[in-house]
Parts: C-alpha cells; structure tokens; sequence
C-alpha cells in the first residue's frame, strides 16, 4: 500500500462497511413484523422529526447501492443473501488493527451506536458527535497517511541543503501552503 494510504486501501472501506452495519441495523429497528421498510414509515418519522430527512435518505440510498436493502413497490427489504457482520465485530476488528486512526473510528462507532436514536429525534448530532470530530482533523489523518511527513522531511532537507550552498548575505525564499490555516 505504499504510496497509496493505508486509509484510503484497508481503513476506508472497512469503515464504510461498519457504516452500512449500523445503517442497517438502525433502518430495522424501524421496519414492520414483516421486515420491510414502508415508505409509509420513512414518511411518518419524516414528518415527526423532519431533521433527518437528508440523514434517513442517504442511509437507504447506501444501503440499496451496497444491495443490502432491495427496493420492492413502496417498501424497501432486507436482502437475505447480503448478511452484513455484526457493526461491534467491525468496530472492534478495525480498533485493533488500526489503533493509529481511532479518533475517526471512534466518532463513526460512536455515530453508529446512537444512529437509531438520531433516527427517532431522541438525539441530535450535537450529542452524538465527538467534540475532536472534524473534517480537519479526519482530513489532517489522510494527508499524515498519504507520506505527507515524508514529504516534509524531503523538503527540510532539501532546505537545509539549499541554505548551505547560499553565499553570505543571499536570502531563500519560501512559499508556504497550509491547508488547515
């Protein structure tokens, strides 16, 4: 996976699947006897909390992409040949195995655990999400992933170089780029 990021090849993925995992268990616990969804559902919590209507959208949407959820006339099923792993197994397995990127697995297990209350207005995201949990701080792991430390020590020495070879009383310039700035 050099040059590629570890995140982006064995984290990421890992992480979308402990996505669908809550998503589909939150989307069941909303689900009739049957085990359908009825859009008559979705409408009803729709209208009682209408906040998560963009939340309770995309989950469908990812789960009928990642075919877990098949759509059927108004209802939505739960395909039985899709069974996803337990969401804890996943959280755990990738808390194990990439203890380097817990801040962004904790707020997607924490996220995960509270997304049926999210669902049913019994939180807000305010609750639920991580106060440390940012795009920046999400963002700032990728890049750290991606060899940007590399990159950075590439361009200390390459500094260091250049500032020896200046003659006395020659200025180096340098342009610096800061994306969290």
């Amino acid at each position: 996976t050099a040059g590629t990021g570890r995140y982006a090849v064995e984290v990421e993925p890992l992480l979308d699947v402990l996505c669908s995992c809550f998503a589909a268990r939150a989307l069941k616990s909303l689900s009739a006897e049957n085990g359908a969804l009825t859009r008559a559902t979705v409408q009803a919590q729709i209208e009682t909390y209408p906040q998560i209507a963009p939340l309770l959208a995309h989950l469908i949407e990812t789960l009928c992409e990642d075919r877990v959820l098949l759509a059927a006339g108004e209802d939505w099923h739960f395909s039985d040949s899709n069974d996803l792993p337990a969401a804890e197994d996943v959280w755990n397995g990738l808390i194990r195995d990439y203890p380097d990127y817990l801040p962004v697995i904790h707020a997607v297990g924490r996220v995960g655990m509270h997304l049926e209350d999210l669902l049913r207005g019994r939180r807000t995201p305010e609750q639920v999400i991580p106060r440390d949990c940012s795009a920046g701080n999400v963002s700032r792991q990728k890049r750290i992933d991606s060899g940007l430390p590399a990159a950075q020590d590439t361009l200390l020495n390459v500094l260091t170089e250049t500032l020896g070879e200046l003659a006395a009383g020659e200025n180096l310039c340098v342009l610096e780029l800061c994306p969290d700035k």
